[in-house]
């Protein structure tokens, strides 16, 4: 069908939080070099560091110069004396021994004739030498003289020539695979081979470039958005998916949350809203980051609030732990193909869907609420969270940190109010029924416009 007239303007929404710190900008330019600082004083010693470990062993060092000589050592003692020996061998000729002492005067000879004058002779020849005398006789043995002093460190000799070739050991033990050697020179290009069998097929190969862009498709049928939604039974009955769709999970049907004085809601419309498991307070709160992070948990001032049932109970009275869950209403999220919207009245009468559109369920316009510390929270009135299936004038209940949970006579709930007939100041629950906006929500059906 065509669309539909634009709405009525609605009124001036509640004034926003502020908003959270907004992320870093992006890193400046590096400023300009500074002045050189004073110098700082000295620092004190630092603490002796302990022993490095132990280094690898050194290579054997080259052989150093010859050294000097020692200094002579201290005269031995005098050795004891040794038994005679055996006759030794003859020694060799002795040297020629010392003049002898002159021989004392012979007697007077007797008196000679007298001779005759004789010529004078010539010069006779040099006579031969004389006889040599006998040896000597062997000498007595001497006494043992004291030990000498230690005798310097002879010069090494030199090396010796090379010894004759040895013998040829065993075999020995296979040794250690080699590395792989270098890779070869490239041996010459041989002559074709055969031609090969077929081989088998290869891997899928890169995509190619881009195609240029084909021409226009005609254009296809219309179809049909996958919907979301999510109803709440107001009972602790987990209540049906209506028409025809399908339930995906159920669970509770959770309003709002606050925490350290920030509140946060959740549209009753949409998935977020039905929590599977009930825990009067089902988060924490987390600040810092890294080493200077932390989580606590059940502050002071966190609190729920969620959809209750409709059964009796009188203002600021506990409900234990026990029993709580009597009073909090059960929800399904539910799956479906078409759009869903939501029509209010703004009068006693339940609006019709338009055209092309189905009733999923009908209610009461429910606009808003306020808990603990005027902080609340909002419904869009264009979603099905908007049309509770009943109406009550606190239809939400509150949790703590204590698993306590309360109807406070201090908590509000806000309604579209039907704009026809008198205004009306104040009026208690039975008269106000009959002043509070009805609503219908819708779905597109596809058979209904196929029909149409």
């Amino acid at each position: 069908g065509m669309p539909g007239a634009p709405g009525l303007n609605g009124s001036k929404g509640m004034s926003g939080r502020a908003g959270r710190p907004g992320k870093d900008g992006p890193v400046g330019e590096d400023g300009q070099k500074g002045e050189r600082g004073i110098d700082g004083r000295k620092g004190t010693p630092g603490a002796q560091g302990k022993d490095g470990d132990p280094g690898p062993r050194g290579e054997k060092g080259e052989e150093g110069p010859q050294g000097t000589d020692g200094t002579p050592g201290d005269m031995g003692m005098k050795g004891e004396m040794g038994e005679q020996g055996e006759r030794g061998l003859s020694g060799r000729k002795g040297l020629p021994g010392d003049d002898g002492e002159k021989g004392a005067d012979g007697a007077n000879g007797m008196k000679g004739e007298k001779g005759m004058v004789g010529e004078k002779g010539a010069l006779g020849p040099v006579g031969p030498a004389g006889v040599s005398g006998a040896n000597g006789t062997d000498g007595q043995k001497g006494a043992v003289g004291p030990k000498g002093d230690a005798g310097r460190k002879g010069v090494n000799g030199a090396d010796g020539p090379p010894g004759p070739q040895g013998i040829p050991g065993s075999k020995g033990v296979p040794g250690q695979e080699g590395s792989p050697g270098a890779d070869g020179v490239p041996g010459r290009k041989g002559p074709p081979g055969l031609e090969g069998q077929k081989g088998d097929e290869g891997p899928k190969g890169v995509i190619g470039r881009k195609g240029f862009p084909g021409t226009s498709g005609k254009d296809g049928a219309a179809g049909n958005a996958l919907e979301i939604v999510t109803i709440h039974s107001q009972s602790t009955e987990i209540p049906s998916c209506p028409g025809d769709t399908t339930r995906l999970w159920d669970g509770y049907s959770l309003v709002y949350t606050s925490g350290s004085g920030y509140g946060h809601g959740q549209n009753l419309g949409r998935a977020g809203s039905c929590l599977r498991r009930f825990e009067p307070l089902p988060f924490l709160q987390c600040q810092g980051r890294g080493a200077d992070g932390e989580c606590n948990y059940a502050f002071r001032n966190d609190h729920t609030y969620w959809l209750s049932t409709n059964a009796s109970l009188g203002a600021d009275d506990e409900i234990a732990m026990d029993d709580t869950q009597d009073y909090i209403s059960r929800c399904s999220v539910c799956q479906t193909v078409g759009s869903i919207i939501t029509f209010h009245s703004q009068s006693t009468s339940v609006p019709s869907c338009p055209p092309s559109w189905e009733s999923l369920w009908t209610g009461y316009s429910y606009l808003s609420n306020t808990g603990y510390g005027s902080e609340g929270g909002g419904q869009d009135l264009g979603s099905p969270g908007s049309c509770l299936q009943s109406f009550n004038t606190l239809p939400f209940i509150e949790c703590n940190s204590k698993n306590i949970c309360h109807f406070y006579s201090d908590q509000n709930s806000f309604w579209l109010v039907a704009t026809e007939g008198l205004p009306m100041e104040r009026a208690d629950a039975q008269e106000v029924l009959g002043r509070v906006s009805r609503c219908n929500v819708c779905q597109w059906s596809s058979s209904s416009s196929g029909s149409a």
